[in-house]
């Protein structure tokens, strides 16, 4: 079973504490996720959208440190691109696959900071995933 549930039930989360990562219980939104995955294929698409598994409340917990110090865009040069420019400021990310173009440095702050996110959601495309299959 997909690892993704409430924050306040995880024993490794300490910066969220009696918050909610998604927006109903893991148990619901894995219902949620089934119904999707069944209406997506009756209607012949292979994805769907779940609206507001993310709890609005966690993201808008989480957004002021992100906004206010832990983005810090990469200049990166590279060979003129699309509009000739050669400094381009791109977005901080929290993790990058090698050999990339241009190519960026992950933002290790942001991925701590991130992490529950991230796992959540990780969490959430692995079990849509295996409901594909």
């Amino acid at each position: 079973m997909a690892n993704f549930q409430p924050a306040e039930t995880r024993e490794d989360s300490n910066e969220v504490k009696n918050n909610s990562i998604l927006s109903c219980s893991a148990e619901e939104t894995r219902k949620q996720v089934a119904r999707g995955v069944i209406r997506a294929k009756l209607s012949k698409r292979r994805h769907f959208v779940l609206p507001r598994a993310i709890s609005p409340f966690y993201l808008d917990m989480l957004m002021p440190p992100i906004v206010n110090s832990l983005f810090q865009p990469q200049t990166v040069t590279y060979n003129g691109g699309v509009a000739n420019i050669k400094n381009w400021k791109i977005s901080c990310y929290l993790e990058v696959m090698e050999g990339g173009i241009p190519c960026t440095n992950p933002h290790d702050e942001l991925r701590r900071y991130c992490w529950d996110l991230l796992e959540t959601c990780n969490g959430l495309f692995a079990y849509w995933y295996k409901q594909q299959h």
